[in-house]
């Protein structure tokens, strides 16, 4: 039965390899036992003991070499011999430590830049994002084209009308980045929060660890205010009690009831977000308008539906709201992966180092077979010689073969180690609105990528001088060297030499235009002055100041007291600073003049102090 033929040779495999001593002992017992056995056949045929003894020598041949037959052709024997190949392979890098230790750091120093670099790209780029179904999750913008925006926040009334007429999403949830002060028991502490609408997490996918989601009519005007934690927040401030679901926390000097806790690492939108709060802009909470566009909008899309017809649709939507409000004329919006676009501004650099460290690593290869050339010229007489005792080929290309891999192997081990010391400087790179969830680690994926370079360059490496043991002449005595082998390794090692300066060289005009890019980004006049200029925030509460005299007094205090201090030139406040994406919009009325109606006069608005412009050194035409 051939079930049964598999079994018998699964079993002949394990005890070759797990009884090796035994089984030699037994095919010597045999071997020995043999001849006498053939002898006694050939006496009794008639002849004498000489010849049989003779004839017998003739008909087994030499012991060793019907030993290594044996050997050959029993179950398992490519397992004993690669056992035997690495265990000479060993053998030989250990009586070569220099050469060891050189090939293993220049290929450890490589695989370690290339396996680091690949590790934060795969982190940021490749692993889906730690949310449901993450491939149906968008970020949504709007686009101004009269305020030369191509990409900004959305107004929360027309978040509101999306919502409502976009039918290509299952769920459209948006939210603002904001700080809350946590007051009451304990040090206050001023956290990074997120006001958010109340289908944010559901959209996302992610469970509570602890309680549970925001529900109507939470977040909307006149109802129970709430809030959810972060979960580094009830470990660190609140000692991981289960109990403070259901209490009262007090936040900007209103009680907020907590609903929820939040998994471990989950800080969505930003790093460092501690602490949730519901708005519902459809219940006409939070700030109603079309000229201010501050709520970041992310839609799930249905099932089966892709981006495309979402976009359509958004187009569609927007095309009918600029034909209603006057506002809304010049505004449109689309919707990209949510993946791609947190990762957006990362995705060329992170190419680009890619790029360096595949060089790096391909520098480091050049480095390592220019040394294998150099030491196979020293080896010619080891291959002769092992060639004239009866090696094969085979034998020689499957022992440079293990040489090579145990080399590779050796700098994959060195590479592991230094990209594994280098994730945290690594978790630097991770754009800001994906820190917290995702970050480089050491995965399968990662050592699955060590084990294809190991293969890779394995398999290169004992090429290299193998090339150059087949071309050998076993006619020639074997302590000289053919010409035509000498002036073979002379040419792949200016070869090898060549190729290493020309990725060095790439290497480095690279490095040099980046340097040159920053230096000219830093030479960039923005207009304004920014040398010894201080920026701060500042939100001041409903609570303690519930009106604009009590705000503006507020202010003027601010400023007063600031600029009487030490150093201190002039001081301003702005709602927006330069160069930021949340901007303010509202129509310009020119006095004698009708408004247009058709929204072309409205432009963008700053609120500045009096002192704000000269502090920034702009000047006033």
């Amino acid at each position: 039965m051939p079930s049964l033929g598999i079994w018998t040779r699964v079993l002949h495999f394990v005890r070759n390899f797990f009884s090796r001593n035994q089984l030699e002992r037994d095919i010597s017992d045999e071997i020995y036992g043999y001849p006498d056995l053939l002898i006694e056949e050939k006496i009794a045929q008639g002849m004498s003991r000489d010849d049989a003894r003779r004839a017998a020598r003739l008909e087994i041949g030499r012991v060793d070499q019907v030993k290594e037959h044996v050997r050959d052709v029993r179950v398992g024997a490519w397992l004993d011999a690669l056992r035997q190949d690495v265990r000479f392979g060993v053998r030989t890098l250990i009586r070569r430590p220099g050469f060891a230790t050189v090939a293993v750091l220049t290929l450890g120093i490589g695989m370690g830049a290339t396996t680091a670099i690949f590790s934060l790209i795969d982190s940021v780029l490749l692993k889906p994002l730690p949310f449901r179904e993450p491939d149906r999750l968008t970020m949504v913008w709007e686009v101004r084209s009269r305020f030369n925006a191509p990409r900004t926040e959305a107004s929360s009334l027309n978040y509101v009308d999306w919502e409502e007429q976009v039918q290509a999403f299952e769920n459209l949830a948006a939210y603002v980045n904001a700080y809350l002060n946590l007051t009451g028991a304990g040090t206050p502490e001023r956290l990074q929060s997120a006001m958010v609408t109340p289908n944010l997490f559901p959209t996302l996918g992610v469970d509570p660890l602890v309680g549970r989601w925001f529900v109507p009519p939470e977040g909307s005007p006149g109802g129970t205010t709430v809030a959810i934690l972060s979960y580094g927040l009830w470990q660190r401030r609140f000692g991981a009690d289960r109990g403070i679901i259901g209490q009262t926390i007090r936040l900007d000097g209103q009680p907020h009831l907590v609903v929820g806790i939040m998994p471990r690492g989950f800080q969505f939108p930003r790093e460092g977000t501690q602490l949730w709060t519901p708005v519902d802009y459809r219940a006409g909470a939070g700030v109603q308008a079309r000229g201010n566009f501050f709520l970041s909008v992310i839609g799930r899309l249905k099932p089966n539906v892709s981006l495309q017809r979402a976009n359509a649709e958004l187009k569609t939507v927007t095309r009918k709201l600029a034909q209603t409000y006057p506002e809304n004329i010049d505004s449109s919006a689309f919707a990209v992966p949510l993946q791609e676009d947190l990762a957006r501004n990362a995705r060329t650099s992170f190419l680009l180092l890619l790029t360096a460290s595949v060089l790096v690593l391909l520098i480091a290869c050049a480095n390592v077979a220019g040394l294998l050339v150099t030491r196979g010229a020293e080896r010619d007489r080891e291959f002769s010689v092992r060639t004239s005792l009866g090696g094969s080929r085979i034998q020689l290309l499957r022992q440079l073969l293990v040489e090579g891999l145990l080399l590779s192997a050796g700098g994959a081990v060195v590479g592991l180690l230094l990209a594994t010391q280098t994730f945290d400087v690594l978790e630097i790179l991770v754009p800001n609105s994906l820190r917290g969830a995702v970050a480089p680690t050491l995965d399968l994926r990662l050592l699955t990528l060590a084990l294809v370079a190991v293969l890779l360059t394995g398999l290169a490496f004992g090429l290299v001088p193998l090339r150059y043991a087949l071309r050998l002449d076993l006619r020639s005595p074997l302590n000289t060297r053919t010409s035509g082998s000498a002036a073979g390794r002379r040419r792949a090692q200016s070869a090898l030499v060549a190729g290493e300066v020309a990725l060095a060289v790439v290497v480095l005009f690279s490095t040099g235009l980046m340097i040159r890019t920053i230096l000219n980004l830093q030479a960039v006049d923005p207009g304004f002055r920014v040398d010894n200029v201080l920026t701060a925030s500042v939100q001041l509460t409903a609570t303690d100041y519930p009106t604009a005299n009590h705000q503006n007094a507020f202010y003027r205090e601010v400023l007063d007291r600031v600029g009487r201090l030490p150093g201190v030139l002039s001081a301003g406040f702005t709602t927006f600073l330069p160069y930021t994406t949340t901007i303010g919009a509202a129509p310009v009325i020119v006095e004698g003049r009708p408004d247009p109606g058709d929204g072309s006069n409205i432009a963008i608005l700053r609120s500045v102090t009096p002192d704000y412009l000269s502090t920034l050194g702009v000047p006033v035409v």
